[in-house]
């Protein structure tokens, strides 16, 4: 999660099915060999154009999910955030 300094959450836009055109938090799948902390900086950098440090484990959560019936989510608070906020892969809008 993408907390500004006046606590303000980023979103994106889905740009792919599921749930296309719906607004969520940027996150995405871990690849092969790479851990969560890996995994959450670059679908940030991916869907938003940012780069960021983790801060701290938000927490791990079971989800459901059409396509894979469950996913395991898992949340950071990420910190000192550079760039400028630009819809990026599978996002259509940034906010």
């Amino acid at each position: 999660m993408v907390l500004s300094a006046d606590r303000q959450v980023l979103l994106v836009k889905r740009s792919v099915e599921p749930k296309k055109g719906e607004w969520c938090l940027p996150g995405g799948f871990i690849e092969l060999d790479e851990t969560p902390e890996q995994a959450c900086l670059r679908e940030l950098k991916e869907e938003t154009n940012l780069n960021a440090e983790i801060d701290w484990l938000l927490g791990v959560f079971i989800g459901s999910s059409s396509i894979y019936k469950s996913v395991l989510i898992v949340g950071f608070l990420v910190k000192n955030i550079e760039g400028q906020a630009e819809a990026g892969d599978d996002s259509e809008a940034v906010r």
